[in-house]
């Protein structure tokens, strides 16, 4: 499965010089769909603090991979408890 997924990506190419790099966009969209999918306050918030303390704990003794994954688990616990404190919101105001 891995290899397919792989060759997937490849096809895409990176931007050239002068092309606008969607990266900034994309990661918006997932890490907004992401909370949007969990939509928990209180579970976004113990990604925050658990990623913030690994990071900060084992900083510079994390692989770059690792160091990375470790922030984008950052992203998705912010957009989680965004989302979980919106849904919070509304539900109050609706009753």
């Amino acid at each position: 499965m891995l290899p397919l997924l792989r060759e997937l990506l490849l096809v895409m190419h990176f931007p050239e010089k002068g092309e606008v790099d969607p990266t900034f966009i994309a990661s918006l969209f997932y890490y907004g769909l992401y909370g949007l999918m969990l939509s928990d306050a209180a579970y976004g918030l113990i990604m925050v603090f658990a990623t913030l303390f690994i990071l900060t704990k084992f900083k510079g003794r994390l692989e770059e991979g690792t160091k990375r994954m470790m922030q984008m688990f950052l992203g998705c616990g912010i957009g989680t408890t965004i989302w979980g404190l919106s849904s919070e919101v509304s539900s109050r105001c609706n009753t």
